[in-house]
């Protein structure tokens, strides 16, 4: 069955997203990743979902945590992701 069915016929669908990209980030973007933190990045990382919970030595946790949050804080904008979903919003309604 392919997706575009299984939707088609589907009662109801779940959309869920984490934090970051209800709030318009990708943790996924490995391009992005490369652009601020070139020194994780030569070490061998390439997305910020892989330093959850990675223990950094200290100097690259504060780097990288005043970067990231400065970026969220003071970057571009949502990504690109989250603008394509639009509103997916719609009302719920339950029944048992």
């Amino acid at each position: 069955m392919t997706l575009e069915r299984w939707l088609d016929e589907a009662d109801r669908v779940l959309v869920a997203a984490g934090a970051g990209l209800a709030a318009g980030y990708d943790y996924s973007d490995t391009e992005r990743f490369a652009e601020l933190f070139p020194v994780l990045h030569e070490k061998g990382l390439s997305a910020r979902y892989q330093l959850i919970g990675l223990p950094l030595p200290p100097r690259l946790l504060w780097g990288y945590w005043s970067v990231h949050v400065n970026d969220i804080r003071f970057g571009e904008g949502p990504n690109p992701v989250t603008r394509g979903c639009g509103n997916w919003s719609v009302p719920v309604t339950t029944s048992y």
